[in-house]
């Protein structure tokens, strides 16, 4: 994280009122940027655009495990493979 940047949080969760929560909840607590994503897919896609405009990656990752397709403990190996999230 750069110095006096805000923390910058992506929420994966397949149910939309959940990131909703989420995002209610980073923006009551203050000094949180929160990225979402409803797939472990789309949360990859989200990632891979911030690597070619050359954004840092997220300071944190919150992910629901039970999703379809990628759930969350695939993605966070997938996540875990990516040099820029070591």
């Amino acid at each position: 994280m750069k110095t006096g940047a805000l923390p910058l949080v992506l929420a994966i969760d397949d149910d939309p009122d959940q990131l909703d929560l989420t995002q209610v909840a980073a923006q009551r607590a203050g000094g949180i940027r929160l990225i979402g994503a409803e797939s472990g897919s789309e949360a990859m896609i989200q990632l891979d655009a911030r690597r070619e405009m050359r954004l840092p990656p997220p300071d944190l990752v919150l992910t629901d495990l039970k999703m379809p397709g990628m759930n969350g403990l695939q993605l966070m190996q997938a996540l875990r493979e990516r040099p820029e999230m070591k």
